[in-house]
C-alpha cells in the first residue's frame, strides 16, 4: 500500500500541469518535477542518515499532502476537466480501433 503514495503524488502533479500546458506536457513536467523530488529527497536523507523506509514513506506523504493542497488552491480545475474530456472523447474512437484489432485471427 505505501507505493501507491508516490504513485498519487505524480498524479497530483500531473493533474495541476494539465490544466496549463496539456496532457503531453503536462505529464512531461510532472516527470521532471517527480524525478526531481525524487533525486533531492534520497541524497539529502542519504547524508543524513536517515534513508530509512519510515522516513521515505512520511517524506512522500507530505509531499503527496502538498501536491494536493498546491492542486486544490492554485488548479485550474475548469482547463484540467475540459483537457481531460477531450483528450477521453478522441480515446473512445480509438477503443474501438483496438478492441477490433485485439479480436482479429491471427
Amino acid at each position: 500500500m505505501p507505493i501507491m503514495i508516490p504513485w498519487m503524488f505524480f498524479s497530483l502533479l500531473w493533474l495541476a500541469f494539465v490544466g496549463r500546458s496539456g496532457l503531453r506536457q503536462g505529464f512531461v513536467y510532472a516527470a521532471v518535477v517527480y524525478t526531481l523530488c525524487l533525486v533531492v529527497d534520497t541524497e539529502t536523507l542519504s547524508t543524513w542518515n536517515v534513508l530509512q523506509r519510515e522516513t521515505l514513506l512520511a517524506l512522500w506523504a507530505g509531499l503527496t499532502v502538498l501536491s494536493a493542497l498546491y492542486l486544490w488552491r492554485y488548479g485550474d480545475r475548469q482547463a484540467t476537466v475540459q483537457r481531460l474530456h477531450g483528450a477521453w472523447m478522441e480515446f473512445r474512437g480509438a477503443r474501438f480501433a483496438i478492441s477490433a484489432y485485439s479480436f482479429q485471427d491471427p
